[in-house]
This record gives C-alpha cells, structure tokens and sequence, in this order.
C-alpha cells in the first residue's frame, strides 16, 4: 500500500559526477569487515572517536565507526582526497557540514540498524532518515504528542494492518525535511503535516510547502525493503535522483 519511488540501487556507479539537479543516494550495509573497520579508525576524527567511545553496546559502536567510515569514504571520493583528510563543521543543532573544502556539496547521513543511507547535492540543503520498522515499537503511545491532529486522524482512519507504516512513513518524512532545516527537533515536529491530505501515502514525490510559507522542498518516499521506512527531502523541486549501492572500496 505504500507509494514509494521504485529505486534501482544499482544506477549510481562511482565516478559519475553531480550535477546542480541531481541527487545522489547512496546506501550500504554497517556489517563492515574487520579490516575495514580498523582502517576507518584511523581516519577519524577525535570527536568522532570520542563520540563512538560514549556508545556502550560494542555492535552499536561497531556500526557506529563503520557509519562515520562511510560518510568520510563517499564524500572523499567526491572530492578526490583521502578520508582522514575531511574536516567538518557543526551548526547549532549539531548538523553537519564539510569545513571550508569544498562548501558547495551538501549532504546528510542517516543510519538505523544494519542500513546506511547518505544523500548529496549541490548548493540545496537536504536531509535523509531511514528507521528501521520495529513491530514491538509502541508507536501509539507518541503519535498525539508528535504529529498533528490531522495526520492522526489519518491514521486513525487506516486499516490496523496498515497503520504501523503509515506511522514510520510519516515519521521519516518529518525527520528528512527537520534535517534538511539544520534545525532537527527543536522544530516543533506537532506543527510539521507531511500527510499531504487524507493519503497519508499520497505520490512518491510530493511538494511540500516549508514552515515559512515559503519555502518549497520535494519529499521523495524511497523503496528500501519492507521492514524500513527512507524518505529524502531536498530545498526546491525539479531534481533528478540517482541511487547507488555502496561496496567496500
């Protein structure tokens, strides 16, 4: 029943470049080889290895290394550097951002589970969520605290079998857009309806209008597998979106 964007996984190949109306997607898998793993670490940073070292559960920080290890790979190999080589920035809310090298290419990162998912384009802010859809989640217990009274009366109104992912299809969407803001959860996520109407599914791509009024962002709902819920959202409308699967390298 859901209304995704059928996704080739395999359209994007390394060394095809980025142009301003595309947007590159890229996913991998966090069970990474010990080798990997152990080259990652070096390249990282010291308050990305501080970061990792607050993580109790070793898979947890394990997936975690291979998370900042892919981030740094992908967007290395963008610019044609080495990985250690990468410097970011933080805004207020903590969104990430390449440090000075090269401002243009924007990005962001999101991971749940074994699955990793990162999104680029140029000069357009962007932000991507992927969750993992858990049948034990009490999803219930949240809805009237964060989402709107019309998208739980959309869910309401959904067949029992059905609502679970109509849940995480909207909890994806509100997460990309907040992330592509730069300003996460201090957002008001109870004042942000991405139902769009009484179908809660609706298109695969829809245009969504910012909290400003003015703004207009494209949610793009992405065929992942049928226990995940990915959406990307990108600053305007009229892109071109390229996926790719990303192997070690």
């Amino acid at each position: 029943m859901r209304r995704e964007l059928t996704v080739n996984w395999h359209d994007l190949q390394p060394g095809r470049a980025l142009s301003r109306d595309t947007v590159h997607i890229w996913r991998a898998s966090l069970d990474i080889s010990k080798s990997l793993i152990n080259y990652i670490e070096a390249t990282l940073s010291a308050d990305e290895l501080a970061h990792i070292a607050g993580v109790r559960s070793s898979p947890a920080r394990l997936r975690n290394i291979a998370a900042y290890g892919l981030r740094r790979m992908i967007l290395a190999h963008y610019m044609n550097i080495d990985p250690g080589e990468l410097r970011f920035s933080y805004n207020a809310y903590g969104k990430p951002a390449l440090a000075s090298q090269m401002t243009e290419l924007c990005f962001n990162v999101s991971h749940s589970a074994d699955q990793f998912i990162l999104a680029l384009a140029l000069d357009s802010a962007i932000g991507v969520d992927i969750e993992r859809i858990d049948a034990r989640f009490p999803w219930q217990e949240i809805v009237s605290h964060w989402f709107t009274p019309n998208e739980n009366t959309v869910l309401q109104s959904l067949p029992s079998e059905f609502q679970r992912n109509a849940f995480y299809t909207l909890w994806t969407r509100k997460e990309a857009y907040m992330k592509a803001c730069g300003q996460g959860f201090s957002l008001k996520m109870n004042q942000i309806d991405v139902s769009f109407g009484s179908d809660v599914w609706g298109n695969a791509i829809n245009a969504f209008k910012a909290l400003d009024g003015d703004t207009t962002w494209e949610l793009h709902d992405l065929e992942f597998s049928s226990d995940y819920a990915a959406t990307v959202a990108i600053q305007n409308n009229g892109w071109s979106l390229y996926f790719g699967q990303w192997e070690d390298h």
